[in-house]
């Protein structure tokens, strides 16, 4: 019984390398094969949430993501909003000077 935990486990793990959509596809390969084992892998994939959203997915497939690496995109994302919100902004003016002189 071991054994075939062990294999399972191995064969799950290398799904969840592959991708959601390697799930997909054995589910829908079970459905057409025999409708009942493609319920029971729907089941399965619903019941360990690997239908979820990306993140999810990825945080079990791979450990927890990396709390600095996502502060990290946050300050690069708020950055760039800032620098966008400044050139708008001087655009916006620019408009309201010629706008203002005619």
């Amino acid at each position: 019984m071991k054994k075939v935990y062990q294999l399972f486990s191995r064969f799950t793990d290398w799904m969840d390398s592959l991708g959601r959509l390697s799930w997909i596809g054995l589910m829908v390969i079970a459905f057409l094969w025999n409708w009942l084992l493609g319920v029971i892998v729907l089941f399965f994939l619903l019941w360990t949430k690997r239908l979820g959203s990306d993140i999810e997915f990825k945080e079990k497939a791979q450990g927890l993501v990396n709390q600095e690496k996502l502060d990290e995109i946050k300050r690069g994302a708020s950055h760039k909003f800032r620098v966008e919100k400044k050139k708008f902004e001087g655009f916006f003016s620019k408009g309201r000077q010629r706008e203002d002189n005619t």
